[in-house]
């Protein structure tokens, strides 16, 4: 869009904002905005977001996955009040092939979404709002306890694979769960307060989105290990996992604290356990290649956010 340059006092020039820009966010007079140069650009910005006050949903004729994902989008997303419609009282669970109540699912699912309650339940219909405000303070310690749970999630899917522990492998249904509690209320934070938490959040975006990708990868590594049941990995197999893992926690140690020597210890890591991978594969079970297939991948992620805005993002 185009705007004409207004001259006042001599020296001083003016331009005017788009209504529509000021009447989304809010913006009121006397209120200050950042105004920041780049080259031939003068970008103009504000800590105000869109108010999402409310959000209606027809989950008819939904699967349970996607119900899920419609109500946890619209979380993130950041809306405060959320009704949910529905036309039938069953939904189908593709992966199991079950029946279940739209009713159950939704209530597992809010009780996932910090500070969301159900304040009116009908037989079609639910209506969930926020009982809370969001706070740009809890950001940094949600992120790190992100970053903890999947290191303990490592840790017990190794253990589970070196020593055949089913247990082990089973815990990661709960911790996925717990992961993406957090990055659900972290996402919502950054469309929320993303302003007073950084210039430029998008390299938020993408660590949290990676994070929860590996996160859904180490699922499927625990559920196919129990149902294939190929639950103890060969001494190779274990230390192509080790390596995985020991990929995992440089990035950690890299996102708080930048250190190039750290990116070189990565690729070198990489190389290594794809390297034994390789090698080993005459020696593993078809079970065990499908699965490490699958771990690989992560090295992937960690190396793609490695190298994003994400590597120089540090937290006070």
């Amino acid at each position: 869009m185009k705007r004409k340059i207004i001259q006042i006092a001599g020296s001083t020039c003016l331009v005017s904002l788009p209504r529509e820009w000021i009447t989304k966010l809010n913006i009121k007079k006397g209120q200050e905005v950042d105004v920041k140069e780049e080259g031939n650009k003068i970008i103009v910005s504000t800590d105000s977001v869109p108010e999402l006050e409310k959000n209606v949903i027809d989950l008819t004729g939904m699967d349970r996955s996607n119900i899920i994902f419609y109500l946890r989008s619209a979380y993130r997303k950041g809306y405060d009040e959320i009704e949910l419609k529905y036309n039938t009282a069953y939904t189908t669970h593709l992966r199991t092939g079950e029946k279940q109540k739209v009713s159950s699912i939704l209530r597992d699912e809010i009780a996932r979404l910090v500070g969301f309650e159900i304040i009116q339940q009908k037989e079609n219909s639910c209506i969930v709002k926020s009982i809370s405000q969001v706070s740009a303070k809890d950001f940094g310690s949600i992120l790190r306890r992100i970053f903890l749970l999947l290191t303990d999630a490592f840790t017990d899917i190794l253990n589970g694979l070196a020593t055949g522990n089913t247990q082990l492998l089973e815990t990661m249904e709960e911790k996925r769960y717990n992961v993406t509690t957090f990055v659900s209320y972290s996402f919502r934070i950054l469309n929320k307060k993303g302003g007073e938490i950084a210039a430029d959040s998008t390299g938020y975006y993408d660590v949290i989105a990676s994070l929860e990708e590996i996160t859904n990868i180490l699922k499927w590594v625990a559920r196919d290990a129990i149902a294939l049941k190929k639950v103890k990995f060969t001494p190779k197999g274990k230390e192509v996992f080790e390596k995985i893992f020991a990929g995992f926690k440089i990035y950690y140690d890299l996102f708080y604290k930048y250190d190039k020597d750290k990116i070189i210890k990565m690729y070198e890591t990489r190389h290594e356990a794809l390297e034994l991978f390789k090698a080993s594969l005459s020696k593993m079970p078809p079970q065990e290649i499908m699965i490490l297939t699958r771990a690989c991948y992560i090295f992937d992620i960690l190396v793609s956010i490695a190298f994003s805005k994400g590597i120089s993002l540090q937290l006070a």
